[in-house]
């Protein structure tokens, strides 16, 4: 289990039954829309069958945008989004052509989460993004892990127990920026919003 901060173990997860394929898919189909009009390429492998079961939407989707936006600060130029299933564990895994992560960068993140929350923590952009990941990992009962790309990259893998499944369907999501009157933002926006192209605005 990823070790995160007392800030988030305390967090009430709000988990319900969705077809988790679809959701990341939708995700994935947002977030390439969205910068189709910019120098970076995202391309994404999700399966196309269905499988129910219970997760926190709203923490899964910002810790998937902060995948690619840990991409983005590395100055990549190609992301790739994968989502498999071996037996009852899920792997999502973002993979990018920027400068990569030396190996002592990848042992402080993993000493940081095992300490206090730090908003200052600068290496390679990674602060409360990757605490947002960690705490994703952590609500579904499983691990971050951050391997090389050869010859150039990092890929960053978030696995999730597969629990609770169920018959729920999942809304369509829209393809571009979604504001709604009442004052709320979609994650895109505030996980992104600095590497999105002016025009989505």
């Amino acid at each position: 289990m990823s070790d995160v901060p007392e800030l988030f173990k305390s967090r009430y997860f709000k988990r319900k039954s969705v077809n988790v394929f679809k959701f990341v898919d939708e995700i994935c189909e947002k977030s390439a829309a969205n910068f189709s009009n910019s120098v970076l390429n995202i391309t994404y492998s999700i399966p196309k069958e269905s499988m129910y079961c219970s997760i926190d939407t709203e923490l899964l989707e910002r810790a998937i945008y902060n995948m690619i936006a840990n991409s983005v600060k590395a100055q990549s130029k190609n992301i790739h989004i994968d989502l498999k299933q071996q037996r009852d564990i899920l792997q999502l895994s973002v993979s990018d052509d920027g400068y990569g992560m030396i190996n002592e960068q990848k042992s402080k993140i993993l000493t940081k989460f095992k300490e206090k929350p730090a908003l200052n923590f600068s290496d390679r952009g990674l602060g409360l993004g990757m605490l947002i990941i960690h705490a994703a990992a952590f609500s579904h009962n499983g691990t971050v892990l951050i391997t090389d790309v050869e010859p150039r990259g990092c890929k960053v893998t978030l696995t999730i127990q597969i629990t609770g499944k169920g018959q729920m369907q999942l809304s369509q999501n829209p393809v571009f920026l979604n504001f709604d009157p009442l004052g709320g933002v979609d994650p895109i926006v505030i996980e992104l919003a600095e590497f999105l192209p002016p025009e989505n605005f």
